[in-house]
């Protein structure tokens, strides 16, 4: 017989006690209807108590069966190549018992065997690899099943790989792609997400030569490359490391300035901008369009580099020549943001030319004047509106030009023609525009015998 019988049982036996002992007695229905309700409460208490303990049954044999699973996925990817365990991150289901059970398996290589990934772990190979199986099902309120082991794959080399911002401060989050020649017939192919530390590794690569390139969207290295890639070797038994420096890419926003005498204008024009950091491989430039401009901005291409970055901020100047800088400008870009080098005291300078031209003698009005500097830039300037020679500026509109060594061509229509040879043009060369206190002048002589046609 059944505790539950038993207590059944009990219960009506101690009621048929009482209505014999109390037959003759007043209030015999108040008794009954109190003893009543207690078997009621017992028996009710008796249910729950057997629902609770069917729950907690059912709950436990699910565990168990996740358990089994989870330690099944365990042995699964411990068969699975070094190549397909760095790049684990999978989501099945497996239904036993009518109950669907959802299994995540991931695979993560480390630095040593004390289950981290540290940067600073460099002086052995990463020769294990962490691998979690999760189980979890839709009546589970008791969190999942969780297993993990470390595991050894294949001997090989390893690549520590970190990424940090223009402060040296940890980029988490940021995928690392690596790719080599061919092993085992198909050529490895793996990627990695930063940890907290900046770091990711891989491990049990055969030695050889591989590709690493950090993707992260909106930042740039140092030369202002959105897809940076360098090649590293391996060699078995070693950790191979590698740091790349990120930053959120900004922009500079430019307009020109030149002196003459004690007056400065503002509203001087630029065929292109050029900037340097010495952190960069080189100079690098920006071009807006073939006409010069009063402002250039360049695109969100530019690293980050500003008074807080070990480098400084960058160097500007007009005009493209990486050896005809001048004085540069300071100008600072923060991450993400637009750097306006604007206003007297921020402006890029250059120095101001003039260019007078006569035709057999006489000053003329030129028609065009060209001018090409010495890393072979070429634009055509804007001719002074006046009908005589502007003594201020000469025949150039705007007199502010990039500094340097200038070609300098001239033409001037002699006849009512409308034909090249209606035109002549002289050029000359080696003319120097390098003071910025004063102007520097040029004289463009043509004669009737000069070259005919257009600058």
């Amino acid at each position: 017989m059944s505790a539950f019988t038993r207590l059944i049982s009990d219960g009506a036996r101690k009621l048929r006690t009482a209505r014999t002992r109390l037959a003759a007695e007043d209030g015999l229905t108040i008794i009954e209807v109190a003893v009543t309700g207690l078997m009621v409460g017992l028996i009710s208490l008796s249910l729950v108590g057997l629902d609770a303990a069917g729950k907690t049954a059912a709950d436990q044999r699910r565990r168990a069966q996740a358990f089994q699973v989870a330690q099944a996925d365990q042995e699964r990817i411990k068969g699975l190549s070094a190549d397909q365990i760095a790049t684990l991150n999978q989501s099945r289901t497996v239904t036993l018992d009518s109950v669907t059970y959802t299994v995540n398996s991931t695979g993560q290589f480390l630095s040593s065997s004390a289950n981290s990934a540290s940067c600073s772990s460099t002086a052995a190979a990463a020769d294990y690899a962490k691998v979690i199986s999760t189980v979890d099902w839709a009546s589970n309120n008791r969190g999942p099943i969780t297993l993990q082991s470390v595991t050894t794959p294949r001997a090989g080399g390893s690549l520590l790989v970190q990424t940090v911002d223009q402060n040296q401060a940890p980029i988490s989050g940021a995928r690392v792609n690596v790719a080599g020649g061919q092993q085992t017939n198909s050529a490895v192919r793996r990627f990695g997400t930063t940890d907290s530390g900046g770091c990711t590794i891989f491990g049990a690569l055969l030695e050889g030569d591989y590709t690493l390139s950090p993707v992260l969207s909106g930042y740039v290295d140092y030369d202002g490359s959105a897809a940076p890639s360098t090649t590293v070797t391996t060699t078995a038994g070693n950790t191979t490391t590698y740091k790349f420096t990120l930053g959120r890419a900004g922009a500079i926003s430019a307009n020109f300035k030149t002196t003459i005498g004690a007056t400065t204008y503002t509203n001087q024009e630029a065929p292109s901008l050029s900037w340097e950091n010495t952190s960069m491989a080189g100079p690098n430039f920006f071009v807006p369009t073939s006409v010069p401009n009063a402002t250039i901005t360049t695109g969100q291409t530019l690293f980050p580099f500003n008074s807080t970055t070990p480098s400084g901020p960058y160097v500007a100047w007009a005009g493209k020549c990486a050896a005809a800088k001048g004085t540069p400008t300071s100008v600072g870009v923060n991450p993400g943001a637009t750097t306006n080098a604007t206003g007297p005291g921020g402006s890029i300078a250059m120095p101001a030319m003039f260019v007078n031209v006569t035709y057999n003698g006489a000053n003329v009005k030129p028609d065009h004047i060209k001018l090409t500097d010495s890393c072979g830039q070429t634009w055509q300037a804007a001719i002074n509106s006046a009908s005589t020679l502007p003594a201020t500026t000469g025949w150039l509109d705007k007199p502010g030009q990039p500094y340097g060594t200038y070609s300098i061509c001239a033409d001037y229509k002699y006849t009512t023609g409308t034909t090249g040879s209606s035109y002549r043009k002289v050029t000359i060369t080696n003319r120097p525009n390098t003071s910025y206190t004063a102007a520097n002048s040029s004289t463009v002589p043509i004669l009737l015998t000069s070259t005919t046609g257009f600058c």
